[in-house]
């Protein structure tokens, strides 16, 4: 067996953000590797083509769940909808996310918050949730939250680096 491989059909992962991008490929490369799949996302056409070029190349199952995972119930919705399905989740791949190139100030309130739902809130909400799955049952599991380049961007916009230096420094030099 290769690494990370299972026997096909014996575990399932879940896959946020799975209709493209990175997602798309985590799930393409789970099939590859044995694992049944859950395609989690908000544009149902994007994960119906996952799911058709998945199972035109692979023996597994997989499964669609369109979703907007930028609400506060978002994590405990896919968690009940999983749990409905009786499906015991090996792996959780959360790679969903939004991104403004806008400086905050500038940044729509509404977008701002759906982020921070999305990137915080869910994330946390569904290592918990899956996490606690998978202790229950005994088994071992894997949890990959995906970050992005972003990340080491300044932020509040690209002029926030130097000035929160030049801040720091200021008050650094006057205490």
């Amino acid at each position: 067996m290769r690494r990370g491989e299972v026997i096909v059909g014996s575990a399932w992962a879940v896959v946020t953000g799975a209709g493209s991008g990175i997602g798309r490929c985590y799930a393409l490369r789970l099939a590859d590797l044995g694992y049944d799949v859950v395609l989690v996302g908000q544009e149902e056409r994007n994960l119906r083509e996952t799911q058709r070029d998945i199972s035109r190349s692979y023996d597994v199952e997989v499964r669609c769940i369109t979703l907007d995972l930028a609400r506060l119930e978002a994590a405990e919705e896919l968690h009940d909808r999983i749990e409905e399905a009786a499906l015991k989740v090996d792996v959780l791949i959360n790679n969903a996310g939004i991104f403004s190139f806008r400086d905050v100030l500038k940044m729509d309130g509404q977008k701002m918050e759906r982020m921070l739902l999305l990137h915080t809130m869910t994330t946390t909400k569904l290592c918990r949730l899956f996490a606690a799955d998978m202790i229950r049952r005994g088994a071992k599991g894997y949890i990959l939250n995906m970050s992005s380049y972003s990340q080491w961007m300044p932020f509040p916009g690209p002029w926030a680096s130097p000035r929160c230096t030049d801040s720091c420094k200021k008050w650094w030099h006057s205490t």
